[in-house]
């Protein structure tokens, strides 16, 4: 993606003969990449983990002065930590809620298949 941008604004199809990817491709991530936010480019997921773990233990006070001198809005810290606690989920753990919403579905189908009668 560097070599896209300046300074060097090499051209896409230049990149795409040297790297071995499409056109298309090369552009729909160059296009991904320009509509996220600056801010958000910036931070890291290591540096966004660490802000999750660092503002963790603080009161609200002093994360609200953590927010304003970081530049970071409470509800994205929020989804920065929700998305770390979730890589950390053990992956049985993602299936068994899925799981356990379709053993609920099928009594409430069976249910609502009677109120119809």
């Amino acid at each position: 993606m560097a070599r896209l941008l300046p300074p060097e604004n090499v051209a896409v199809s230049a990149v795409s003969r040297e790297i071995g990817v499409s056109e298309a491709t090369l552009e729909r991530w160059l296009s991904q990449w320009l509509a996220e936010p600056q801010r958000e480019r910036l931070w890291t997921s290591v540096a966004r983990f660490d802000a999750a773990l660092t503002t963790a233990s603080m009161e609200q006070a002093s994360r609200s002065a953590w927010y304003r001198s970081n530049g970071v809005s409470a509800q994205q810290l929020a989804q920065w930590r929700q998305a770390a606690q979730q890589s950390l989920a053990q992956p049985g753990e993602i299936g068994a809620s899925t799981l356990q919403d379709t053993q609920d579905r099928r009594p409430i189908r069976e249910l609502e298949r009677a109120l119809r009668r």
